[in-house]
């Protein structure tokens, strides 16, 4: 894993390696994004947080999930505060999309068929750089760490019916997630006012002290 790393530092101040291709741009990553899912057949995986480079929506893969392709998507909460992201997640997840929310995320990541990944090397916008990486233990590195975050997150797409009602379970998932109170009235579209009032009423019903211990029982009843 070290010599592998190594070698991503080194192709980072070359520009190019067997395993590792560096590309620079906003605009570079945008193309690369685009070929990594048009090549898809099987499976794509995704971690996914803010910036954005480009823009929040992705119009390919509801054309991907239609020709069979699946799609894995872990979230940081702070996606589900940008304007009208967690309704194009929401419609994503009607057309097929598996997604799950995961707090503390850091690192943004979308790996084709498990075979090639595309993975910025910052987060800041001022200079756009990113890994192309392709069959390597540092692949199989970043698979398994894709997988443990999998393992971690809370679903977005819980479903089956249950006794809370589908805005308070909205609401559920939201607070698990991590995401503040203004931020979760925002996207259910209430006032924090509302969303208070509402979320005083679910924790007593759950029986619940905290946000946390709601999570664990929702999660113990199979809610979430």
């Amino acid at each position: 894993m070290a010599t592998e790393l190594t070698e991503l530092f080194a192709a980072a101040q070359n520009g190019a390696g067997d395993e590792v291709e560096i590309t620079t741009g906003s605009d570079e990553l945008g193309r690369w994004f685009v070929r990594l899912q048009q090549e898809a057949r099987k499976e794509v995986i995704t971690l996914d947080r803010p910036p954005y480079a480009l823009t929040t929506s992705n119009p390919l893969e509801a054309a991907a999930l239609a020709r069979g392709v699946v799609y894995r998507s872990v979230y940081a909460p702070e996606a589900l505060e940008w304007p009208g992201v967690l309704g194009d997640i929401r419609e994503l997840v009607h057309h097929g999309e598996q997604a799950r929310v995961l707090p503390g995320l850091k690192v943004k990541l979308a790996i084709a068929d498990r075979r090639l990944a595309l993975m910025p090397l910052s987060l800041d916008l001022t200079d756009v750089r990113a890994a192309v990486i392709r069959p390597s233990a540092l692949l199989d590195a970043l698979i398994a760490y894709w997988e443990m975050c999998w393992r971690q997150a809370t679903p977005l797409d819980a479903p089956g019916e249950d006794p809370i009602g589908e805005e308070d379970r909205q609401l559920l998932i939201l607070l698990v997630s991590g995401l503040k109170g203004e931020a979760i009235a925002r996207q259910l579209g209430w006032s924090v006012r509302t969303m208070r009032r509402r979320m005083s009423r679910l924790l007593e019903s759950l029986g619940a002290a905290n946000r946390f211990q709601a999570g664990v029982i929702a999660a113990r009843s199979g809610w979430l």
